[in-house]
């Protein structure tokens, strides 16, 4: 790999500030594909052990170590331990990256099932990686707190409650509290404030929640809402809203903000729209680093074969519509 680094960054870590260093490595990705992967490995190397914010000294041993032809080994479980407190934020991120790239090449109608699919998949995902998040901040902070939280706190943290049963006795049972009411609890309790309800960040987060309960129970029903959850911007615009409010909980939480690895985590996993760990082609093995989607790849997987019947010159959309109502 290290022949595809341009001695041009062999400075790049003299800059002492991580957040600065960060900026200029997206901005060399775009340009330089081949040194930003090298500069990216070694930015990560050097604080994977420690989880400290590595120095200057530290980051410029591990180039030169690369630079002169030397291979640097860690153990694969450091590796799965930065990814795992976003992984499912981080999964997201491929749908979203499909769903954005499908959009862009190909028309819904030349692939529909391809479109239902790939949208679908980008809605429930990012719901789904915004809620286990939250679940899972809760469950580290009632550890982290649990001395310092009231018990009430700690039931509601565990979306449990205290209720008598019949024989007069008091025990605790699962309640499941409406989730949006859940959230905003657990985001007050990690950062000490609330949500802005009426900010763009929560109404994107709702209409997201909405276009997902509409696929999830009412597809294929009579549905008086008019809700669509095909629509791209309700997705993209509340996938940028998770990656805002899970980028807040690490900077405003002290468990989190305390921490280098979270500073790390919010700007790469938060700020950042391409995923930033891939499997790699190597077999048992990862690619860290960010990388972009070919637009044949989606279709080579969701629609590998060719069509059985002649290519249609006009898509009838309203006669298929209507025979899908019929049947």
């Amino acid at each position: 790999m290290i022949e595809d680094f341009n001695l041009e960054y062999k400075t790049f870590f003299e800059e002492p500030n991580s957040l600065k260093r960060w900026r200029s490595l997206t901005k060399v990705y775009k340009k330089d594909y081949g040194s930003f992967r090298v500069l990216f490995l070694v930015e990560v190397m050097a604080f994977l052990d420690k989880w400290d914010e590595p120095s200057v000294e530290d980051l410029n041993k591990i180039l030169r170590h690369v630079m002169d032809g030397g291979r640097i080994r860690i153990r694969i479980g450091r590796v799965i331990d930065l990814f795992m407190p976003v992984w499912p934020l981080e999964v997201a991120k491929y749908d979203i990256m499909q769903l954005k790239v499908y959009s862009k090449n190909f028309k819904p109608k030349n692939y529909f099932f391809t479109y239902i699919k790939i949208f679908s998949t980008a809605l429930v995902q990012t719901w789904w990686a915004f809620e286990t998040l939250m679940n899972d901040f809760a469950g580290i902070i009632l550890e982290q707190r649990n001395e310092s939280l009231s018990h009430t706190e700690q039931l509601f943290l565990q979306d449990r409650n205290a209720i008598l049963n019949k024989k007069g006795k008091i025990e605790e049972r699962l309640t499941f509290q409406p989730l949006e009411a859940r959230i905003q609890f657990i985001f007050k309790v990690l950062t000490g404030n609330p949500i802005d309800r009426q900010g763009k960040n929560w109404q994107n987060i709702m209409n997201l929640k909405n276009a997902r309960d509409s696929y999830v129970h009412r597809v294929g029903k009579e549905d008086k809402t008019n809700s669509s959850f095909l629509d791209k911007k309700v997705i993209i615009s509340g996938f940028k809203s998770v990656q805002e409010i899970i980028s807040q909980v690490f900077e405003k939480t002290p468990e989190f903000s305390e921490r280098f690895i979270y500073k790390f985590l919010s700007f790469w996993s938060c700020k950042n729209d391409l995923p930033f760990m891939w499997d790699g082609k190597s077999g048992k093995s990862f690619y860290l680093g960010l990388t972009e989607m070919n637009p044949e790849a989606i279709i080579n997987l969701y629609a590998p074969m060719e069509s059985s019947f002649e290519k249609m010159e006009k898509f009838d959309e309203e006669n298929i519509t209507s025979h899908w109502r019929r049947t």
